[in-house]
């Protein structure tokens, strides 16, 4: 009972759960391979973007400090040019006209904090007077005095009168070669303030400006505001007067970009913080998710389908070599046994309830022939049908045989009867059989030993016919060999099919997205060329107009340097689509690999051959032994006809002393006594071919 249940549970074994996790494993990995490799492109496309955005609104806020910057200037020199400022006369109404030039210019500067005059002589005149001021004492009026009509700004400082953070511009009044004093501006640090808490970079960064020695000036955080972080990497390793740093405090993934304002003395960051992408990562990982669950999906129902295909056709082979190995030799496989798609019931059902509904009478199915040169299955079905075939021709010749060998022992049979008769008679007449016993003794001799080889004959049929079970055996393992190289055959190609619609799509992806760069590229060249035309016109058009189209020159050259920034974002898209053909490049090698999976199912084909060869040579030897087994049929025809020969001249003799003496009549007896034992093995001839017949006839042969 134990080795049955073992048996039972190792036929109960399939490859098909093997072979489906094997091809799930090759459908999920390269799913999972290549969401990787997305996500990884994806995030560092985000870097680049927020990267490129920090960038941009950095050198836009630098650039307005600039404008800034310039404003301030352009005013101090045109108050400076102004009269009013240069008349040595002292007065009331002198300082009154000033006092209304510096409101205007003050009214008109859009980052014109506050305006002021001091005389050299003293005191300051300002919109909102201050008594008892020593502007000798400030450094904006002494760096002034001593550059004598340059333009001085000063470092960042915290004036006295209103306690902020100011940034003053300066420049002494020469008259005949004297100084007769000094017109400041303050920058207004509250507008450009709003400018950059209005600007943003990413959806969390900000804008903040250090001052050249490395203290907070604007910051959206107030507390930050005065803060010395020379120390700290972020102003450490500014050594150029534009590019990326990075800066742990904010983000270790992105760089914060910075631009130096060299005419303020003044450094501007975009910066974002570190959760800036988390939004972005979160949907890209759940579309990552989504996407390999429904891969894990497909790949699951495509194992199974592949699972129950390799069942089927393994259930089908196992029920053909059953049938056969119970003796039906008429079994023959059919086109639909190795069909590999599953029948499917509810397809079944609806083309049974067409038919019913169809008017038309159906013509009966005609079952396809299995083509010799078709798929590797068909060739394992027309071995199968030939070998059937073969065995079948072979046993019906054993069958076909072996009644002639029961046939020829009833026919002994009946001869040993008239024998023993014929000897009764001979043993009551006993004269004249001297002569005729001595033959009668040697004829039943010779009789005795063609029974004897009749017998080994028997013997030797009966080894051909292990011979051929052992054949048969051998058959059914090369035909299982072969059909496992069949498997693998199917796996790899399988594997190699999904790699090459892998590639397909990334290829087709990869072509989509240089269509699309190329697009934009186009666009934005044309409108960088058209923004460069249109600053050249307007710088003309300033040109022409003077000192009244000198604010337009200053639009139109930043129009310029705008369109500068629009030829580097091409450059930029230029380098995204040499990233793109690395894909392309990356696409080509995993077409490569495929090609190296179809070598592997050449090399698999070639083993599926080898193993039917085997089939084919097993079969020979199959052959060989039937014809064995007929030759040794003639032989027992052969022995048949002189045991025939020797029992006849016995009888002849038996006649002729039938007048014997008591003497011939005692060996009479002793003739009657062999002709018994002759029965005996008869008896045994009749009963070996019996087995013989029985043996055969389990066999169907129609």
């Amino acid at each position: 009972m134990v080795r049955k249940n073992k048996k039972s549970t190792v036929r109960k074994k399939s490859i098909g759960m093997k072979v489906g996790l094997t091809l799930f494993l090759l459908f999920i990995i390269p799913v999972i391979i290549v969401l990787s490799a997305t996500t990884i492109n994806t995030r560092n496309s985000i870097t680049k973007r927020i990267e490129a955005s920090g960038k941009s609104t950095t050198t836009q806020v630098a650039n307005q400090f600039e404008w800034a910057g310039q404003e301030l200037e352009d005013t101090i020199e045109a108050l400076a040019q102004n009269p009013n400022f240069r008349y040595t006369e002292k007065g009331p109404e002198k300082n009154d006209a000033i006092l209304e030039d510096l409101k205007l210019a003050k009214a008109s500067g859009l980052y014109i904090a506050d305006a002021y005059y001091a005389p050299i002589e003293g005191g300051l005149i300002r919109e909102e007077a201050i008594e008892n001021f020593d502007s000798a004492s400030r450094v904006w009026f002494q760096r002034a005095v001593e550059r004598r009509g340059a333009i001085f700004w000063t470092e960042p400082y915290t004036d006295q009168v209103t306690g902020e953070i100011s940034l003053t511009i300066s420049k002494a009044i020469i008259k005949e070669s004297e100084i007769i004093g000094v017109i400041g501006l303050d920058l207004s640090l509250e507008n450009l303030t709003k400018l950059i808490t209005s600007s943003q970079v990413g959806t969390t960064g900000e804008i903040f400006v250090l001052s050249d020695k490395g203290s907070y000036l604007i910051s959206r955080d107030q507390e930050k505001i005065g803060k010395d972080v020379s120390n700290k990497p972020i102003f450490k390793e500014v050594d150029d007067q534009f590019g990326f740093i990075s800066d742990k405090t904010f983000n270790k993934d992105i760089q914060t970009y910075y631009k130096k304002v060299s005419r303020l003395g003044v450094i501007i960051y975009g910066a974002v913080h570190s959760g800036e992408m988390a939004e972005e990562n979160q949907a890209s990982i759940r579309s990552g998710l989504i996407v390999t669950m429904l891969s894990f999906v497909v790949a699951l129902i495509v194992a199974l389908l592949f699972t129950l295909i390799i069942k089927r056709i393994a259930n089908t082979i196992i029920s053909a070599f059953t049938r056969v190995e119970q003796g039906d030799l008429t079994v023959q496989m059919t086109h639909s046994d190795i069909t590999i798609m599953p029948k499917m019931k509810w397809l079944e059902r609806f083309k049974t309830n067409s038919k019913k509904t169809s008017k038309v009478a159906s013509k009966p199915v005609i079952e396809k022939e299995i083509n010799a040169n078709g798929d590797e299955l068909s060739q394992i079905a027309f071995s199968f049908n030939r070998m059937v075939k073969n065995y079948k021709a072979i046993v019906g010749e054993i069958k076909k045989n072996s009644q002639t060998i029961l046939d020829m022992t009833l026919s002994l049979t009946e001869i040993s009867k008239q024998t023993t008769s014929a000897t009764e008679e001979v043993s009551e007449t006993i004269s004249g059989i001297a002569e005729a016993t001595g033959i009668q003794t040697q004829d039943t001799e010779e009789t005795a030993n063609k029974m004897d080889e009749l017998s080994t004959i028997l013997a030797g049929v009966e080894e051909s016919v292990q011979k051929i079970g052992q054949s048969a055996d051998d058959t059914t393992v090369a035909n299982g060999l072969n059909s496992e190289k069949m498997f693998d055959v199917y796996e790899n190609w399988q594997a190699n099919i999904q790699m090459m619609l892998q590639l397909t799509e990334s290829i087709n992806a990869v072509d989509e997205d240089i269509q699309s760069i190329e697009n934009i590229s186009k666009a934005i060249s044309g409108i960088s060329a058209q923004t460069n035309l249109l600053a050249l016109n307007a710088s003309i058009e300033a040109a022409r107009a003077g000192e009244s189209g000198r604010g337009f020159a200053v639009v139109a050259d930043e129009v310029r340097k705008l369109a500068e920034q629009s030829a580097q974002s091409t450059r930029s898209i230029t380098d995204i689509i040499k990233t793109v053909q690395k894909s392309s490049q990356t696409m080509i090698a995993k077409m490569s690999e495929s090609f190296e999976e179809s070598e592997k199912q050449t090399k698999t084909i070639d083993e599926a051959i080898d193993a039917a060869n085997t089939v084919t040579d097993q079969m020979d030897i199959l052959v060989e032994n039937i014809i064995n087994v007929v030759g040794l049929s003639s032989q027992i025809e052969s022995k048949k006809d002189d045991t025939i020969a020797s029992v006849e001249n016995i009888a002849a003799s038996a006649q002729e002393n039938s007048a014997g003496t008591e003497q011939v009549s005692a060996n009479a007896e002793e003739i009657l006594a062999t002709m018994e034992e002759f029965s005996a093995n008869i008896y045994d001839l009749d009963n070996i071919a019996k087995k013989l017949a029985d043996g055969t006839s389990q066999f169907k042969l129609e």
